[in-house]
């Protein structure tokens, strides 16, 4: 019977195995015949912290699974000090890394045993395709450093958004009596605040109306996205009374500054690349407030309401800080 059960295990570890290279070859590479290696790192990155959420210490465990990874790949003849690092804007690292978390939960699902044995796979599966990539001429301490450092990133990303939720809820909330609506138009506007700091004065745009530029839009996309996979409806009705005039900006600078005290604290101890990747932790942040306050059978706030509130907090803190960097251009 023992052998019978140690045979099942291992048709069924073949089969899911099976399952996440086809996974992973369908979201990197959705128009090719060949894998996009970039797109698939990024993929991994979330493959590999949505396993280590299992664990209550998240943050240790990456720093255990990355270096059983390195050694996995003999690292220490083969690594690139200097190889090139992928940098890609963090819209586009969240949508696929969130890919890969997605994976991960699906594979899970039909895993027979524990978690510890589920990251020894992962680990091994993420090991075994550095070195198939390797034979297309990629180099390893590239493709080594780049999992790295993204997966890194990201998990800044999701600890960030988590504990930026703590602080609103037990500090905001809890102790100045502020409402979850509170909490998501501060959130929002402060993402707004640190994406147009990001930016050269030439590059921050005044608009009107729903015609938001392309770079607010892509934080705005990871806030909306974000709200949806915690629960929030989705639907097309976010830019739904946003203003279409010429009138001065209106940020909630009170509520906004009020988040960003404490923000500053924790944004500055986590390993984020710039101040983009601080807005698009603080619309990851926003996204799971809102959530908070719009899902549900009995939502506190119905969607139609809070969904504009916060893209209108977002466009508005945006707006202000461009406003300042026009005046001393």
């Amino acid at each position: 019977m023992a052998i019978f059960t140690t045979m099942m295990y291992h048709t069924e570890k073949t089969a899911l195995l099976g399952q996440l290279q086809a996974s992973l070859f369908a979201f990197s590479a959705p128009t090719s015949e060949r894998v996009d290696t970039q797109d698939a790192l990024l993929i991994l990155s979330g493959l590999l912290v949505e396993t280590l959420l299992l664990f209550e210490e998240p943050e240790q465990g990456l720093v255990h699974t990355l270096h059983m990874i390195a050694k996995r790949l003999d690292m220490t003849k083969d690594l690139d000090q200097h190889a090139s690092i992928l940098a890609p804007h963090p819209c586009i690292l969240d949508c696929q890394a969130e890919q890969g978390r997605l994976l991960a939960r699906e594979i899970f699902e039909d895993w027979l045993e524990c978690s510890h044995e589920f990251r020894s796979f992962i680990e091994t599966f993420t090991a075994q395709s550095l070195l198939l990539w390797e034979r297309d001429g990629l180099s390893r301490g590239s493709l080594y450093n780049t999992l790295f450092e993204m997966t890194v990133r990201y998990m800044a990303f999701e600890v960030a958004a988590q504990e930026l939720c703590d602080v609103v809820i037990e500090e905001m909330i809890g102790g100045w009596g502020w409402t979850v609506q509170d909490a998501v138009v501060g959130l929002s506007a402060l993402a707004g605040h640190k994406l147009a700091q990001s930016l050269e004065s030439d590059k921050c745009m005044l608009f009107f109306g729903a015609d938001i530029p392309d770079h607010l839009d892509s934080i705005v996309h990871i806030m909306t996205q974000e709200a949806v996979r915690y629960g929030t409806p989705a639907g097309s009705d976010w830019r739904f009374g946003l203003a279409a005039n010429d009138l001065p900006p209106n940020p909630p600078w009170e509520m906004m500054c009020s988040v960003e005290s404490y923000a500053e604290k924790l944004l500055s101890c986590l390993p984020l690349r710039d101040l983009q990747d601080h807005a698009a932790a603080c619309a990851k942040a926003a996204g799971r407030m809102i959530a908070v306050a719009s899902g549900g059978e009995e939502p506190e706030f119905e969607p139609a309401i809070i969904k504009p509130l916060a893209m209108a907090a977002i466009s508005e803190s945006y707006k202000g800080v461009c406003l300042k960097l026009r005046a001393q251009a």
